[in-house]
């Protein structure tokens, strides 16, 4: 490392922003909503929505912006978001307290559960469990067939062909990160209790809990009163986009809509092992199991542009629950999953021995939910913070150099490769005598 590059990082790491971090700043509600905001106007986020939790009790609770650019209605903590795959923390949970009631079991082999599905695949057919459906362990390709659910297809159109697919590794041996696959648990959910997994998991956590927001699908959520509408950068114009239906095409990996006072709630009982306001939503065993690591998952190297999300000044390993994401915090282990959905952003993440959280919501594509859950929990480690909006855009200033000079090289190597026309065979020549 040079000289300027050494100065640079040491700046990074010991600079405090704007001057709002002081020694327990992190829970006076009104400087860190300022850094909120701040942030929301430099990352250009029309609007958000942030719940933080602080020794079990929600202390920020609120919205931040605007609901649409083109509108006047504001961000509130009712207001209703598309959290992507953080559907899947929600899925993961009800499958493992059904599991616990007795309806099925993760080790159950998804075709002996569920005859209708025939694997090509040998090892497919005889070992793969729920358990690695929830794990991201089944074996297949990284995203496999996600070119379908994105052409408007269903999950369970998806199922049948995902049988046809061949396996990179035996189930239990490899993560690679995918959606229709959840179908086969909403299956199951499906056959255990013969209701559909999104109405059994209003039943079995939403009513309980109250979360009055929860729903599963773009039409319902078009019809709430407060709702947030996803933006996209086109033609370099800040521009409202038409809400996506991949969440609906992908069910229970992907289709969850909610308000962060709904999803603080789910932190909340989340942190305190399955309790919510002194009742039991789900056993304190259920959650310990939902939050050991079974696979060592990857930590998004600058090449992906993603480095932010897991940053090695911080995170040391990064591996994959039931449903969760599980690493550590210069030591201190995180619960976490992060939704992208075309225009929207979720992030949930918390510490269970320190009982403290946080939630963001954002209208926009944007790493703010990375960046402010890196202050939070820096915050909360009483760490000398770093300037993170400043380590996104640099790790991002490097994702665009690392791929201008990658299309180089492949300009260069097609100009060198000089595709010559097959010669034309020479007539031959009959002289005259």
């Amino acid at each position: 490392m040079n000289l300027l590059k050494k100065i640079a990082v040491f700046h990074l790491f010991s600079v405090v922003p704007f001057g709002l971090f002081a020694q327990g700043f992190l829970f006076d509600q009104a400087r860190f909503s300022a850094l909120i905001e701040q942030m929301r106007e430099q990352q250009k986020v029309p609007g958000c929505a942030v719940g933080i939790v602080k020794d079990g009790k929600v202390n920020i609770l609120r919205g931040f912006g605007k609901c649409s650019k083109d509108g006047d209605q504001v961000v509130t903590a009712d207001t209703v978001f598309q959290i992507a795959s953080v559907t899947k923390v929600l899925t993961a949970l009800l499958a493992l307290k059904l599991e616990h009631e007795g309806a099925f079991s993760l080790s159950d082999r998804v075709s002996q559960y569920l005859p209708q599905y025939t694997f090509k695949d040998q090892r497919l057919q005889e070992q793969l469990q729920f358990a690695h459906v929830l794990n991201q362990t089944t074996g297949f390709p990284t995203h496999s067939l996600y070119h379908h659910i994105d052409s408007g297809n269903s999950y369970k159109t998806c199922l049948q062909k995902l049988t046809q697919v061949k396996p990179l590794a035996e189930p239990g041996k490899r993560y690679a990160y995918q959606n229709i696959t959840f179908g086969y648990v909403s299956e199951a959910i499906q056959k255990a209790t013969g209701l559909p997994w999104d109405k059994v998991l209003v039943q079995k956590i939403g009513q309980p809990m109250g979360l009055k927001s929860l729903n599963t699908s773009v039409s319902t959520l078009s019809r709430c009163t407060s709702k947030a509408s996803p933006h996209k950068v086109l033609k370099r114009r800040l521009t409202v986009i038409p809400r996506s239906k991949f969440g609906d095409c992908a069910g229970p990996a992907a289709a969850a809509n909610i308000s962060v006072r709904d999803l603080t709630r789910l932190m909340q009982c989340m942190i305190a092992r399955g309790k919510y306001q002194g009742k039991s939503i789900v056993a304190p065993q259920v959650m310990e199991k939902m939050e050991t690591p079974k696979i060592r998952s990857s930590m998004y190297s600058v090449n992906h542009g993603y480095k932010w999300m897991y940053p090695p000044e911080r995170v040391k390993q990064v591996h994959y629950g039931y449903g969760v994401r599980t690493h550590d915090w210069a030591g201190q282990k995180v619960i976490s999953h992060a939704g992208f959905l075309n225009g929207q952003r979720a992030l949930i993440a918390y510490m269970p021995k320190k009982q403290a959280g946080i939630v963001v919501l954002a209208n926009f594509s944007s790493p703010l939910p990375e960046i402010l859950r890196s202050y939070f929990l820096d915050q909360l480690m009483g760490l000398k913070t770093v300037q993170w909006e400043s380590y996104v855009k640099r790790e991002n200033d490097l994702k665009r150099k690392h791929d201008a000079k990658q299309k180089q090289l492949q300009l260069r190597n097609k100009k060198r490769v000089i595709v010559r026309p097959a010669s034309k065979p020479k007539k031959a020549v009959t002289r005259k005598r």
